[in-house]
């Protein structure tokens, strides 16, 4: 039992930057999404050839931080404000503060966009159940784990031995909204996930989402997905991982289908 207890706590890294988990071979709930949806070709493409962030990802990113870490803002980013170039003093000001983001690799932001997800970052943290969550705890606590042989990673927005808390800046934060970003983004895929990864550590969890309303008056709603449909992600995400487990890069040149395949449609198709 300790040898065990000392092996877990090995596994669990509440500092670890994030270029370093992000940059650690281990499979992630969204890998294993894009597995779900778009094949282990799909997952292999997308890490060949990352995508840069779109301004809805750096809102999300941005919220994330003022949120959970805001003593980590300014080792994230930079804001560099909106002046008049056509001053000499300001043309100054701005290539020194680019300067700055270039040689300390910070992200640039306006004025614009910090308060955008500062405002939703208030509504967040002004929300009683948040506040309750939050009293106790760790921002984006690293876990790795193991299930089949396949070496995982975690990394919840935040923990507190009770509740793993994700939080997701969204156009509808209302419980249909939830409903339509469950099926978008495999929301019950990736909760199975992290609860089971939770166990493997001993900690029996909820999982949480936290959606708050991209525009005004940046309301938020909190949601959990009931244990049958968790079922179905911990099926699914299992699957994905046999897929990985399965793989032959020879298999890339039938993209979907190895068969010719006979699809049944739904009704609202033959409208």
């Amino acid at each position: 039992m300790i040898e065990r207890k000392a092996q877990l706590a090995k596994m669990v890294h509440r500092k670890m930057p994030s270029n370093l988990y992000h940059a650690d071979s281990a499979t992630s709930a969204g890998d294993c999404e894009k597995v779900h949806k778009q094949g282990v070709y799909g997952l292999r493409y997308e890490k060949a050839n990352p995508k840069k962030p779109t301004p809805d990802m750096l809102l999300g990113t941005l919220t994330h931080t003022l949120v959970l870490e805001p003593d980590e803002f300014a080792k994230q980013f930079i804001l560099i404000p909106k002046l008049d170039q056509r001053s000499p003093k300001n043309r100054e000001l701005k290539g020194a503060l680019e300067k700055k983001a270039f040689e300390e690799n910070l992200v640039i932001i306006d004025q614009k966009q910090y308060d955008h997800a500062n405002a939703m970052a208030k509504s967040v943290r002004a929300h009683p159940l948040v506040q309750q969550n939050m009293k106790q705890g760790f921002p984006e606590v690293s876990y790795f784990w193991e299930k089949d042989g396949h070496k995982l990673k975690a990394r919840p927005d935040w923990v507190n031995g009770k509740y793993w808390m994700d939080l997701k800046t969204a156009k509808d934060a209302t419980r249909q909204g939830f409903i339509r970003a469950c099926a978008d983004g495999g929301y019950h895929r990736r909760a199975s996930f992290y609860i089971d990864c939770a166990k493997f550590h001993g900690d029996d969890v909820d999982y949480v989402y936290v959606l708050v309303h991209k525009t005004p008056p940046y309301q938020v709603g909190i949601y959990t997905i009931p244990a049958k449909h968790l079922d179905v992600g911990r099926t699914q995400y299992t699957n994905a991982l046999i897929d990985l487990k399965d793989y032959n890069p020879g298999d890339d040149v039938y993209g979907y289908s190895n068969i010719i395949q006979s699809v049944d449609m739904p009704d609202y198709a033959l409208n």
